[in-house]
């Protein structure tokens, strides 16, 4: 069958086929066993699937351009925060399109009596991927030395233009580890309007696949080819970033919410060789 390029699910089909056969035959399933069937479905897709597309990550100089970019509407100012914040967060797409607009606080760390992060602001995941133990993870943004670079500024003003403030009866600190249902999403579906304005749709959370279009939509503002971009290319530019810059593995693996540092390897994608050379280095001839 692989020989004539029959598809994968064109062997399933037939393996479920002649199961079926022999279960309405009493007869005994010729693939039993623990996991037996998994594990043939499984090989199957290792055989006769098709390549994942490479992705390329975010880099810092398209984080930079679409925090100056001035968008015409809500929606070109939702994509553009969308990407700039996944990517700054080394956010999954799943975790960003959960973030509600009460995960965002503002001068969290002031608050607590350090002075030096006035106007900054911390956004909490509620819960990441193979962390066990922190269930969660308060992500931080900093000050921007330029204004128009201020992501803070301009999640705030976002979220005025849209009035997706967090609720006044929001208790955000008693629900740690869980979602708020009463406050919008920080990146929330936008529908729009006659008058050409958008206003938050009825059924306002994004799905995971929706915030990958966002990010998509924000690099095509800004000229960029995003045939190589998806969702998942926010943390990989995030990382990747980071990882040039010389972050050390023990905070940069904190941040990125994994367990383990290799799990978060597979992310990082160098655009600059001259990191690679640090082993030649080290032997100082």
């Amino acid at each position: 069958f692989t020989a004539m390029g029959a598809s994968r699910a064109t062997l399933k089909s037939i393996v479920d086929a002649v199961i079926t056969r022999h279960r309405d035959a009493r007869l005994p399933s010729p693939v039993e066993g623990h996991l037996s069937y998994f594990r043939l479905t499984r090989c199957l897709g290792r055989l006769l699937g098709t390549q994942h597309p490479h992705k390329l990550a975010i880099t810092r100089d398209m984080v930079v351009a679409l925090l100056r970019y001035r968008p015409k509407n809500a929606l070109e100012f939702r994509n553009k925060l969308a990407l700039c914040t996944a990517t700054l967060g080394c956010m999954r797409p799943c975790e960003a399109a959960r973030a509600t607009s009460c995960c965002l606080e503002f001068d969290s760390d002031f608050k607590k009596g350090l002075p030096q992060f006035k106007d900054c602001s911390t956004l909490v995941t509620i819960l990441r991927k193979q962390d066990q133990e922190r269930k969660g993870h308060w992500m931080r943004f900093g000050k921007s030395v330029h204004p128009e670079l201020d992501i803070n500024f301009q999640l705030g003003l976002f979220m005025d233009t849209v009035h997706s403030r967090p609720r006044t009866h929001c208790d955000s600190e008693s629900l740690r580890g869980k979602r708020c249902l009463t406050c919008l999403p920080l990146f929330p579906k936008l529908v729009k309007c006659p008058d050409g304005s958008y206003k938050i749709h009825s059924s306002p959370e994004p799905s995971p696949a929706l915030f990958s279009s966002m990010v998509v939509a924000a690099l095509r503002m800004i000229g960029v080819d995003s045939s190589a971009f998806s969702g998942v290319c926010c943390r990989m530019g995030g990382l990747t970033v980071a990882t040039e810059a010389g972050v050390p593995e023990n905070i940069l693996w904190m941040q990125s919410g994994h367990a383990q540092d290799r799990a978060a390897r597979r992310y990082v994608r160098l655009t600059n060789p001259d990191r690679l050379y640090d082993t030649w280095r080290a032997f100082r001839l």
